[in-house]
């Protein structure tokens, strides 16, 4: 049997010893690659003794010179499982944690509310019943994120975003009710003289203390995880606001009681917390838009980027590094230089291991490594070329005068009027 011979099979897709059963043989060091669809296939296999072919030969790695690198093929399970396993354990207990504080104080809100006709008690509750609406869908992004579906080759991270800006929705439209009521109890009092009545009691106070002080706990756990889940800083976000709404409720109500002359105090409090919940939303959802869009990553991301590259290998060179939101992570395209006369096996392992260190780090989604023989002046993407095209034209417009841009037109019409009699003839 030829090398190539030895190297290739007639079908991985099924086993010798059942021919209809799909290959799905999974290594417990590594995994099975194949290239799909064609006849003859090159099937890799990851195990103790290193890499082996479908025959089962072993094949040689290189040697890449300079560090101890990573095995070239891993498996994402051996790289970070038990990372994930506890990162998935703290989301999870921040998002239970949250749906208790959340469910419990909202019913508590409810009774103060009955007992206190306080406006701004009125938008705190508002606040909370929002704050459960808003965690049932995050929870159902963050479950729909979790699940494979071969619908979505690249996963349905970018769904927490959407999420996230389905929360501020419901949110802004609530907070808009709660601006309506209280602008009709402002209108009754000043207009027709009709005050509202405002009853407090230590239940109020005991309620609303206990509940700003759950959500300030919650509210840096969930900060500590934001980094790893949108899911995380909305639910950030909706502790921030709950902490103010109840604060900003009971100092509004208890000074509109003990201060009767003013008691529009407690109703534009009640505005005031609902203008604030707005604006904070409103800054989430366009980071969350900029994030569905493909904001750049920051300078200081981009510099990390630069120098784990840099010294990945001698004889790497940086051409240009390119890192992008795809959703909460970044996608990161390089294009690297390597010498012209080093073999394609080398350079695509030295390319791959790089891309796999890349891919390690929390905040990258996926990694490209384009390797070349030389540096390119010019764009390689379809979408960066048009768009220069577009600037060029732009500023050469810009360039020209009055003058220039008359005759141009004039050019323009001519031409238009010439070509019908052209045709005629």
């Amino acid at each position: 049997m030829s090398d190539f011979e030895k190297h290739h099979i007639s079908d991985p897709l099924k086993t010798p010893t059942d021919p209809l059963k799909p290959h799905t043989r999974h290594q417990e060091w590594g995994y099975v690659t194949r290239m799909e669809p064609g006849p003859s296939v090159f099937t890799i296999s990851r195990n103790r003794d290193g890499l082996t072919d479908s025959a089962g030969d072993p094949i040689p790695t290189p040697s890449i010179s300079g560090e101890d690198h990573s095995p070239l093929l891993q498996h994402d399970d051996i790289i970070s499982s038990a990372s994930l396993n506890l990162q998935d354990a703290k989301l999870t207990f921040a998002m239970r944690a949250s749906w208790a504080a959340n469910l419990a104080l909202f019913v508590a809100k409810i009774y103060v509310f009955i007992a206190s006709g306080s406006m701004a008690v009125l938008a705190s509750t508002a606040d909370s019943f929002v704050d459960l609406a808003s965690q049932g869908v995050i929870s159902w992004a963050e479950h729909r994120v979790r699940h494979r579906d071969v619908r979505f080759p690249v996963g349905k991270t970018r769904l927490e975003a959407i999420g996230v800006m389905g929360c501020a929705v419901i949110m802004s439209i609530s907070t808009l009710e709660v601006i309506r009521s209280s602008g009709e109890t402002l209108f009754d009092g000043f207009f027709r003289g009709v005050l509202p009545d405002l009853h407090l009691s230590m239940a109020m106070y005991v309620i609303l203390g206990l509940g700003s002080l759950a959500k300030i706990i919650l509210y840096f756990l969930c900060t500590a995880l934001k980094q790893t889940s949108d899911s995380m800083l909305a639910l950030a976000e909706d502790h921030c606001n709950d902490v103010a709404s109840n604060l900003t409720a009971i100092a509004t109500a208890t000074f509109a009681i003990m201060v009767p002359k003013v008691w529009w105090i407690d109703a534009m409090g009640a505005i005031l917390i609902s203008m604030y919940i707005i604006y904070s939303w409103a800054i989430i959802s366009k980071t969350q838009v900029d994030k569905l869009v493909g904001r750049a990553a920051p300078e200081e991301f981009v510099g990390e980027l630069e120098m784990l590259a840099s010294t990945h290998h001698d004889e790497l060179e940086i051409d240009v590094i390119r890192a992008y939101h795809f959703g909460p992570r970044f996608i990161v395209e390089m294009e690297v230089v390597m010498p012209e006369g080093m073999t394609v096996r080398a350079s695509h392992d030295i390319a791959l291991i790089l891309q796999h260190k890349v891919e390690e780090l929390e905040a990258v989604e996926r990694c490209f490594v384009h390797v070349d023989y030389e540096k390119r002046s010019e764009p390689e993407h379809k979408v960066e070329r048009v768009l220069l095209k577009k600037e060029a034209h732009l500023a050469a417009a810009a360039a020209e005068g009055p003058r220039e841009r008359s005759i141009s037109a004039a050019i323009s019409q001519a031409a238009a009027r010439q070509r019908p009699n052209d045709e005629s003839v």
